[in-house]
């Protein structure tokens, strides 16, 4: 399971927090428990409570975030590129502050 991976990482022997997860096996799978594990990896979490909620949420297979951009890249007829934006604060049109 990825709870020895969980405790490497965090570099924390919280036997506690371990137990707590094992624990989770009497309402949880052992393949849910470890996507979740992966799920807390993921946000830098490796606490019980944030494993157990989680689980509670069943946001086991939602999409894990990356660090993927939300700026539209597709140029549009209302769309500038950033270089003109310096060229108007060039002109004084636009006040950098």
């Amino acid at each position: 399971m990825k709870i020895l991976y969980l405790r490497t990482i965090s570099k924390k022997y919280d036997y506690r927090s371990i137990s707590g997860i094992l624990s989770l096996r009497k309402h949880y799978s052992n393949e849910v428990i470890s996507n979740v594990c992966l799920r807390a990896i993921s946000y830098n979490a490796y606490s019980y409570k944030i494993v157990k909620k989680i689980c509670e949420k069943g946001i086991i297979d939602l999409p894990i975030g990356t660090n993927t951009s939300y700026i539209n890249q597709n140029k549009t007829y209302v769309s500038r590129d950033l270089n003109e934006y310096n060229k108007l604060i060039n002109l004084g049109e636009l006040k950098n502050e």
